[in-house]
């Protein structure tokens, strides 16, 4: 969900000791991917079969930016962050779109989750994880022990 991508951009930028800027191109980066949620969810399908969440794009583009020392590497690694901390719930497609390799931490069916009516019931579905909700709640933890001790 798109809070948890903004809490592990905060995370890291904070980790980091990235500047105000940096941090704002690292937390921005690390929640757009998951723009392509509605559209996915009215449409019933899984939002990681779209091109935002590919991977190798990210890892090209963060390279790409690395190379030429451009600033807005930092929200292309937001990128990455936020396409490696999907791994933790529903598939992604590591090396998409060469191949349709998949992995996941814990194995969800996002087809048994969306084929649900509506938006709320897919949450819902999507809620009723325990792994979700104990792994969301640890890293909204982990974001409040930060912001306590900057």
């Amino acid at each position: 969900m798109p809070h948890i991508h903004l809490l592990i951009g905060y995370i890291c930028a904070n980790t980091a000791n990235l500047n105000s800027f940096f941090s704002l191109l690292l937390i921005c980066g690390s929640f757009l991917p998951d723009f392509d949620i509605l559209p996915a969810i009215f449409q019933k399908k899984n939002h990681r079969t779209y091109f935002t969440h590919y991977p190798l794009i990210w890892f090209f583009l963060s390279f790409l930016a690395l190379l030429l020392k451009l600033d807005i590497f930092w929200f292309f690694l937001g990128g990455v962050l936020h396409t490696l901390s999907d791994v933790i719930d529903w598939k992604v497609y590591i090396f998409a779109p060469f191949s349709d390799f998949s992995f996941s931490l814990f194995d969800f069916n996002p087809k048994d989750i969306l084929k649900e009516s509506s938006p709320k019931t897919s949450l819902l579905g999507y809620y009723k994880q325990p792994q979700i909700v104990f792994t969301e709640l640890l890293i909204i933890l982990i974001g409040i022990l930060i912001f306590i001790n900057t």
